[in-house]
């Protein structure tokens, strides 16, 4: 349930930077920087509600590299 809120929150986070950048920088350039806002919300909601229970040996940059990376790929 909290995995689907957050993914409700970085739906939201995304349009909404769309939709105040989008007059101002173009929609291309609007939508790299409301997808990369809506990454870093995601990542860190996940990280304090959905998986605080949970380790991971690698370090917080990589732990967002990777999370970045994938989430690239559906992009794609």
């Amino acid at each position: 349930m909290i995995f689907a809120l957050v993914g409700i929150a970085g739906f939201i986070v995304d349009a909404l930077v769309l939709y105040l950048f989008k007059d101002f920088l173009g929609l291309y350039i609007s939508r790299l920087i409301s997808f990369l806002a809506a990454v870093v919300a995601t990542w860190v909601l996940n990280r304090q509600l959905t998986f605080r229970q949970m380790s991971s040996s690698l370090t917080k940059k990589k732990e967002f590299a990777h999370y970045l990376f994938l989430c690239s790929l559906v992009v794609l």
